[in-house]
């Protein structure tokens, strides 16, 4: 189960559970810690987000190697391998940590806080601590990640837990 720190991710802390008791997924957060979902892998592909982490997690770390320091990481992917061909999101993390599911042949991914860009909020991660995109550019990345997701959902089969604006 993929986790993304989108706003929507906790109120769908029962739903999220329950996917997990039913399927026995693996949750992977991507760039947070994970907090009340203790997950068994945080995907990091930004080194602010690194810095947020910090030491709050015994989750096993997969980071990306455009990080300069990789010391406390358990696995280090390769940042171009994972990224996407579309210029304005092609290091968007939650694509990223898409791409290295399907690379490792995971089957279904249910995903939860991949809730993509609003132009309604100022912030659209659930932690407003986390510094957001400017959201005048919303509707055209959001566009430009659905049609990603599409490409990926080539190879894995995804079940979206929470409200996204990705068109999937």
């Amino acid at each position: 189960m993929l986790l993304a720190p989108g706003k929507t991710i906790l109120k769908y802390q029962e739903e999220i559970a329950s996917v997990k008791k039913n399927t026995g997924a693996i949750y992977v957060a991507v760039n947070f810690d994970g907090e009340k979902f203790d997950p068994d892998f945080i995907f990091i592909s930004n080194v602010r987000r690194t810095n947020r982490i910090g030491g709050k997690t015994k989750s096993m770390r997969i980071v990306t190697s455009n990080m300069k320091d990789l010391g406390s990481s358990d696995y280090i992917l390769n940042f171009a391998s994972l990224t996407s061909g579309e210029t304005q999101v092609f290091d968007n993390s939650g694509l990223m940590a898409l791409n290295m599911l399907a690379k490792v042949g995971a089957g279904h991914v249910f995903v939860a806080g991949m809730d993509g860009y609003s132009t309604l909020n100022s912030s659209d991660y659930y932690d407003g601590e986390i510094d957001g995109e400017t959201t005048k550019l919303a509707d055209e990345k959001n566009s430009l990640i659905s049609r990603e997701i599409k490409k990926i959902s080539h190879k894995l089969q995804l079940t979206f837990i929470t409200p996204t604006f990705y068109s999937v």
